[in-house]
C-alpha cells in the first residue's frame, strides 16, 4: 500500500521502512463506558527540506513564527489514494544527529479527543440561552405550569407539599396553595445541545439527540437559594414636569447652559415593594459617578452641577414598582420639578444564571454514560453519537475468513468483572436520602453482581459507572382528608431539615396531567389564590403508562403507579451488552491477517466479522500501514446478527395534545409507510429518524392504531403501534349538568 500523510494540505515525506500502526477501538473489555477513538503509536518521518518547511524548522528555537507544537494540527492518512483516517497530528520531538536534524517524531489521534480541548473548562453557563429568558412574573410561571415549551415549569418546589381538604397550612395544595416563586423551571435537553453546537461550531448527529425519548428530556434549572433570578437595570423614565433641562424621551438631565444649578433625586417604592432591595446608578457624561444600594425611599444629597454636563439615572432590581421625582434648584432660586410616574421593572429569569454547575465536557460525558453511547468525530466537525445498541444495529456482517492467518492465534479469557455499580451523585434531597438509609442504595442506582450458573461471584474486579447527575425521588400526593389519590406528583428540593437545597444536575421528563376532583391552588404575586385543573409533573419515564424508557438505572417501584420500572437505562442500553460480554462461552480472540484495501477502508467498528462459522464483535484492531497486516482483538458474538432493517421501539405513546415524536430505524434509504387512522400522520425523515405527528385528541377516550414502515429494498416490514390518551374533562364546580346527551364544561 502507498501511504500518504497530510498535515493540513501539506504531504509529509516518509521513511521507506518506517512502521506505522493505527489502532481503532470501541470499548475495552473492562471499561464498558469508554468511547471510540483512533490513535497511532509514535513514529518518525525524515527531517527533509519539505518536512522542515512544514514543521518550520522546529529544531531552531530562534526562528520567528515557529510551528506551534502546543496544539494538535488537523490532518489525514490516505492509503493508495483513498481516505483512511481523519484526525489530528501531534509533534513529539525532533532528533538531531551530528548537529543536523534527522527525524521528527509524530503521533496521530482521532478527532474525538479534541472535544476535551474544544470545550476546555467551560461550564454550561458559557452557553448563549438568552432566547429562552422570560419575564419572571406569577402569570408567566402559572402559564408555564401547563405548557410544553422549551422552558416550562413542573412541580419542583423548595418546600414540602401536601394535600388536605380539611386543613390549611403552608404547602397545602388543597386549601392554602403554594407560592408561585417556590417553584423551579426546567429547560429541554435539545435546547442545550443546540446551544453547544452553536458555540463550538460542531454538529451532533440526530441518531441520539433527535430521538423523542432523548430530545424530550429536561434539565432542572437550579441555583444557589440566595442568588437572584435576574436583575434588570433600567433608566428612570421621566414623563412630566416643568423642567426644560430634562429630555422626556431619554430621561437625560442636560445642563447645556452656563448657570449653576443643584438637583436632588427622590425614589418612592410602590405599595408592596417597600422591602424590595434596589440600586440607584448616576452617570455624568456617560461615566458612573455614584451607585447606592437602597431599601425603601431614596433621597440623593443635593448635587451641584458643573457646567455643560449630562446626567442619567438608572434603577437596578428584580421586580420593582416605583415613582421618582427630580428636583432642580437654579441659582436664582425656586424649584423645578420633573416626575416619573409609576415605573415597572420586571425581573427577567435569566437561564444562564440558573443553570446547575457542571462543565460542558462532563455534561456530554454524563449523557454518554447514561445511554451507553458511541461517539465518532470526522474531519468536518460532525460528530456521530448514538446509543451502543442502535450503533451495532447499523453494522453489517463481513466475512474475512480467507484473509485470516489460522496458523497462529490466541484465545483468552479476557478481563472479568464481579460487580458493576451504576450510580448517580450522592442524594441530597430528603426522600432519596431516606430511601438510601432504608435500603442501602439510592433510588435509581443499580448494583449488578455477576455470577456463574451456580450463583457464585465471578473472579473479577468491581467496576463503577458514576454519572454527574443527581436523582430526585418524587412523591405522589394522597388526599389526607378522604384517602383519595391525587394526580399531583412533585419533587421536593429540600434536605432532611426541610431547608431548600440546590441539587446536582437533575434530568427528568415532564408529563401534563389532569387533576380531576383534586385540583391544586397556587398563590400569585398579589397574594390571590388561583385554581389549577391540569399541571405539569416531573416523571422518570416519558409517558405515565406503558413506558418504553425511563431515567433510572434500576428496577424500582414506580412513584406514579407502583409498577416496576422495567424499561430503564440498564435494561435498555447495558444489559444485553453485559450479558454478552460475561457469557460463560465468551472468549477474546486475537487474530492476524492481511485485508485487501477495499475491505480495510470499509470496516466499521459496529460491523460483525464472520470467521469460518463464527461471528465476532470488534473490540479493537490495529493496522500496520506499511506491511498491510492487521491485528484484531475480537469477542465472540452472542447477540443477534445485524439485520438490514430494525427500529429502537415498536410503539409510540403520546398525551392528548398535538405533538411530533420520532422512531429510530437502522436505515431509511428506500422506504414506504401506511397508517390505519387519519389522526396519525407521517411528518418527515431526518437521517435515520422518522417523525410522526399526532393530531390533538379532543375526545375523552384513549385511542390506538397501527402503521407499517417498509424497507422497499428488502421487503422487510416493521409494525408500529401508536397510543394516545384522551382529553381530560374538568369542570370549575363539583356539579356537572347537561340538557342533552352532551356534557360540557365552561373551562375548556
Amino acid at each position: 500500500m502507498i501511504v500518504k500523510i497530510y498535515i493540513g494540505a501539506d504531504r509529509l515525506d516518509m521513511f521507506k521502512d518506517e512502521s506505522i500502526e493505527v489502532n481503532s477501538s470501541v470499548a475495552t473489555i473492562n471499561d464498558i463506558s469508554k468511547n471510540t477513538t483512533d490513535y497511532s503509536k509514535s513514529f518518525t518521518v525524515p527531517a527533509s527540506n519539505n518536512n522542515n518547511r512544514i514543521f518550520k524548522h522546529y529544531y531552531d528555537a530562534d526562528i520567528d513564527n515557529p510551528f506551534d507544537a502546543r496544539v494538535k494540527v488537523a490532518g489525514r492518512i490516505e492509503l493508495d489514494g483513498l481516505p483512511f483516517k481523519y484526525g489530528k497530528w501531534k509533534l513529539e520531538k525532533v532528533s538531531v544527529k551530528q548537529g543536523r536534524p534527522y527525524a521528527y517524531t509524530i503521533t496521530f489521534f482521532g478527532n474525538l479527543v479534541s472535544l476535551n480541548l474544544l470545550f476546555g473548562n467551560d461550564e454550561l453557563t458559557a452557553l448563549d440561552l438568552s432566547d429562552y429568558d422570560f419575564e419572571y412574573t406569577s402569570d408567566n410561571v402559572i402559564n408555564k405550569l401547563n405548557s410544553n415549551e422549551i422552558v416550562p415549569y413542573s412541580l419542583f418546589a423548595n418546600l414540602q407539599l401536601f394535600y388536605n381538604l380539611a386543613s390549611g397550612g403552608i404547602g397545602n395544595l388543597a386549601t392554602t396553595g403554594v407560592r408561585w416563586d417556590a417553584l423551579t423551571p426546567s429547560i429541554k435537553l435539545s435546547a442545550l445541545i443546540a446551544a453547544i453546537e452553536l458555540k463550538y461550531n460542531i454538529n451532533f448527529s440526530n441518531d441520539l439527540f433527535g430521538r423523542s425519548e432523548i430530545a424530550d428530556i429536561f434539565l432542572l434549572l437550579s441555583k444557589d437559594k440566595d442568588a437572584p433570578n435576574g436583575t434588570v437595570k433600567q433608566a428612570i423614565r421621566f414623563d412630566s414636569g416643568n423642567s426644560d433641562y430634562v429630555d422626556f424621551m431619554t430621561g437625560v438631565l442636560n445642563f447645556n447652559r452656563t448657570e449653576l444649578i443643584t438637583f436632588r433625586l427622590f425614589v418612592y417604592p410602590a405599595t408592596g415593594y417597600e422591602s424590595t432591595p434596589y440600586k440607584v446608578y448616576i452617570y455624568r457624561n456617560d461615566e458612573l459617578v455614584s451607585v447606592t444600594s437602597v431599601i425603601g425611599e431614596y433621597s440623593l444629597t443635593p448635587y451641584n452641577n458643573p457646567q455643560n454636563a449630562q446626567y442619567s439615572f438608572f434603577i437596578e432590581a428584580e421586580t420593582f414598582f416605583y415613582t421618582a421625582t427630580l428636583r432642580q434648584t437654579p441659582l436664582f432660586g425656586g424649584f423645578i420639578y420633573t416626575y416619573a410616574s409609576v415605573n415597572n421593572i420586571i425581573s427577567i429569569f435569566q437561564i444562564v444564571n440558573n443553570l446547575p454547575k457542571i462543565k460542558v465536557i462532563d455534561f456530554i460525558k454524563g449523557i454518554s454514560q447514561l445511554f451507553k453511547t458511541v461517539i465518532i468525530a470526522n474531519e468536518f466537525d460532525d460528530i456521530y453519537i448514538n446509543s451502543a445498541p442502535q450503533f451495532y444495529q447499523q453494522g453489517v456482517t463481513r466475512d474475512i475468513t480467507r484473509y485470516i492467518d489460522f496458523n497462529s492465534y490466541d484465545v483468552e479469557r479476557g478481563t472479568i468483572l464481579s460487580q458493576i455499580n451504576f450510580k448517580f451523585q450522592e442524594p441530597q434531597t430528603i426522600l432519596n436520602k431516606q430511601f438510601k438509609q432504608n435500603t442501602g442504595i439510592a433510588y435509581g442506582d443499580e448494583l449488578t453482581k455477576l455470577t456463574d450458573e451456580n450463583g457464585q461471584p465471578l473472579d473479577g474486579d468491581v467496576f463503577e459507572v458514576t454519572v454527574p447527575f443527581e436523582q430526585v425521588l418524587y412523591e405522589k400526593l394522597p388526599s389526607l382528608s378522604d384517602e383519595g389519590q391525587t394526580s399531583i406528583q412533585y419533587g421536593a428540593l429540600i434536605d432532611d431539615t426541610l431547608q431548600p437545597i440546590n441539587p446536582k444536575p437533575h434530568l427528568h421528563y415532564i408529563l401534563n396531567v389532569p387533576l380531576g376532583v383534586y385540583p391544586m391552588k397556587i398563590i400569585n404575586s398579589v397574594g390571590a389564590t388561583q385554581i389549577i385543573n391540569a399541571v405539569n409533573i416531573p416523571n422518570y419515564a416519558n409517558v405515565a403508562e406503558n413506558e418504553n424508557f425511563n431515567l433510572l438505572f434500576s428496577e424500582e417501584f414506580g412513584v406514579w403507579n407502583g409498577g416496576i420500572t422495567s424499561n430503564n437505562l440498564y435494561s435498555n442500553y447495558y444489559k444485553e451488552y453485559i450479558e454478552s460480554i460475561f457469557n460463560i462461552k465468551k472468549r477474546v480472540f486475537r487474530y492476524k491477517g492481511f485485508l485487501p484495501l477495499n475491505l480495510l477502508t470499509k470496516i466499521k467498528l459496529n460491523d460483525v466479522l464472520k470467521i469460518k462459522y463464527n461471528y465476532y464483535r470488534i473490540d479493537n484492531f490495529t493496522t500496520n500501514l506499511v506491511s498491510g497486516e492487521s491485528s484484531f482483538t475480537l469477542v465472540n458474538n452472542f447477540e443477534n446478527i445485524p439485520t438490514t432493517f430494525n427500529s429502537n421501539i415498536t410503539s409510540l405513546n403520546a398525551d392528548f395534545r398535538n405533538q411530533t415524536k420520532s422512531i429510530y430505524f437502522s436505515t431509511l434509504v428506500d422506504y414506504s409507510y401506511t397508517f390505519d387512522d387519519s389522526w396519525i400522520n407521517f411528518s418527515s425523515v431526518v437521517g435515520n429518524l422518522m417523525f410522526f405527528e399526532f393530531d390533538e385528541n379532543t375526545t375523552p377516550f384513549f385511542r390506538t392504531t397501527t402503521g407499517t414502515v417498509t424497507n422497499d429494498l428488502t421487503g422487510e416490514t416493521i409494525t408500529i403501534t401508536f397510543n394516545q390518551t384522551g382529553f381530560a374533562i374538568t369542570a370549575d364546580t363539583n356539579l356537572i349538568t347537561a340538557d342533552t346527551n352532551l356534557i360540557t364544561a365552561d373551562n375548556g
